[in-house]
C-alpha cells in the first residue's frame, strides 16, 4: 500500500490526469493507493476539501486518510478544538460519501485526543492513523508530547 499526499497532486498539476485515468495507471502500480489529507495549513479549506473529495473518488484510490486540521499546541486552545471539530465532521462526510476513510487521530492534549478517538469508534471505525512526527520530534523537550503519549516513555 502506498499513500499519496493530495498537495503533491495538485503541486505537480496531476489532478486530470488522476481524475481521468485514475491513480493505479498514473502511477504504474496496482496496489492500493490511499489519498492523504495532510498538507500544508493553508490549502485546509472548503474548496480544497471538495477537490479532495472529488480526486479520490473519480481517481479510484482505495481510500483516504481522513481530514486533517491544525490542531497545534502553539494555537489558541479554542482554535484546536474548533479545527479538531471540523476535522472529525469532514472525515464522517468523507466516509458517508462511500470512499473507504481511515481516520486521523488528532489532539494537542489527551482529552482531545480522547475525543476525536471516541466519536470515531462510535462512528464505527475499526482503523485509526496517527501522524506522530511532530510528537516524536517534540518528545524529549516538551512535557506536553510526552503527556498526550505517555506510553512512548
Amino acid at each position: 500500500m502506498v499513500i499519496v499526499p493530495f498537495h503533491e497532486i495538485v503541486k505537480h498539476g496531476l489532478v486530470d490526469d488522476i481524475v481521468y485515468y485514475g491513480i493505479n495507471r498514473v502511477l504504474g502500480y496496482e496496489g492500493y493507493v490511499l489519498l492523504s489529507s495532510i498538507m500544508p495549513d493553508e490549502m485546509l479549506n472548503d474548496e480544497t476539501f471538495s477537490l479532495f473529495l472529488e480526486v479520490a473518488i473519480r481517481g479510484r484510490f482505495y481510500g483516504v486518510i481522513g481530514w486533517d486540521m491544525p490542531v497545534y499546541a502553539d494555537v489558541p486552545l479554542d482554535e484546536s478544538w474548533s479545527n479538531l471539530v471540523i476535522s472529525i465532521d469532514k472525515t464522517l462526510e468523507l466516509a458517508k460519501s462511500g470512499i473507504n476513510t481511515i481516520p486521523l487521530a488528532r489532539g494537542v492534549n489527551r482529552e482531545q485526543v480522547e475525543t476525536g478517538l471516541n466519536a470515531y469508534v462510535k462512528a464505527g471505525f475499526k482503523t485509526i492513523a496517527l501522524h506522530v512526527s511532530d510528537y516524536i520530534y517534540a518528545y524529549r523537550s516538551d512535557p506536553l508530547a510526552r503527556e498526550t503519549f505517555p506510553y512512548f516513555s
